[in-house]
């Protein structure tokens, strides 16, 4: 389709950006379920992971927040750890990709969705790949669509998490006018769970220092070819 295409071409305007200057880290992401009875916030990282990752470029705020051709767009870059899991919500299974996200105050870890369920108890993947998206993808599982994803997932793979449409902008996102895609229903959920943290806002203005534990990323993603050489961790 025309939007992944779309969200493939700003893919690779941030791998320009960000190419060639990239630095060592590792971290052992903590498993989590959604439901479970932890501790309010996720982990932070090793301190070793920290220091690697100070030469690491961040998105600055300005740049999260783009118009390309009349269309909004949110986007920044995180590195993934590579090592999945599953989490749940209200029952609800969905697989996940812990990352590490390097942002102005910090460098945090938190799960990013990879794929939910939609109404019709079907498959409904959060990559956006640069061509449509093989129609098997869209199954009764998400296996096929995981297996297939597993390269763009190896640790230390930049990844985009990005939203387009009218309903994002440089304060924030209206998740109420996203639509009726799952991951527009499940991030006005989780908007309205986590607002005393403002998610969102701390997101685009690259200001999280800490994750309250169960939140996690639910926008539509991207990958490209440039990557952090992770030592340890899951190959």
């Amino acid at each position: 389709m025309r939007t992944n295409r779309f969200l493939f071409t700003i893919t690779l305007f941030f791998v320009l950006l960000t190419a060639g200057c990239l630095s060592k880290a590792q971290s052992a992401p903590p498993e989590a379920s959604i439901e479970a009875k932890d501790p309010p916030f996720y982990p932070a990282v090793e301190s070793e992971v920290e220091k690697a990752f100070r030469d690491v470029p961040r998105t600055n705020p300005q740049d999260v927040y783009q118009e390309y051709n009349g269309i909004k767009v949110l986007q920044f870059t995180v590195y993934s750890s590579g090592k999945t899991a599953k989490m749940t919500y209200n029952q609800m299974t969905y697989d996940i990709v812990w990352v590490y996200d390097a942002t102005r105050a910090a460098v945090v870890q938190y799960p990013l969705a990879l794929d939910l369920i939609d109404k019709n108890n079907k498959c409904f993947p959060l990559y956006q790949p640069p061509e449509d998206p093989p129609a098997e993808w869209k199954g009764d599982t998400c296996d096929t669509y995981l297996q297939a994803i597993q390269p763009i997932l190896k640790r230390g793979t930049l990844l985009f998490p990005a939203l387009a449409g009218d309903f994002v902008s440089a304060k924030g996102i209206d998740w109420t006018h996203c639509g009726d895609a799952p991951y527009c229903t499940f991030g006005d959920i989780l908007s309205a769970k986590y607002q005393d943290y403002d998610m969102d806002g701390n997101i685009i203005k690259r200001s999280l220092r800490r994750v309250p534990f169960g939140w996690v990323l639910v926008w539509t993603w991207g990958s490209g070819d440039a990557y952090i050489n992770l030592p340890g961790g899951v190959q």
